[in-house]
């Protein structure tokens, strides 16, 4: 299970957010549509999904 990290788009049934901050047991995001929160890390990781890039050709 992959670790939040500041700067990566995660997404939960179409919704993404962009983390902007991490500690250790928590994490802060925007949402797209401008709304800000936070979660504790363990629920974000069951509740979303690290967006992945598509490879380069």
């Amino acid at each position: 299970m992959s670790t939040p990290k500041k700067g990566q788009t995660w997404i939960n049934e179409g919704k993404r957010v962009k983390i902007t901050r991490t500690t250790r047991h928590q994490v802060w995001f925007d949402c797209a549509d401008g709304g800000k929160g936070w979660a504790m890390i363990r629920w974000f990781q069951e509740n979303f999904c690290q967006v992945k890039r598509a490879p380069q050709k």
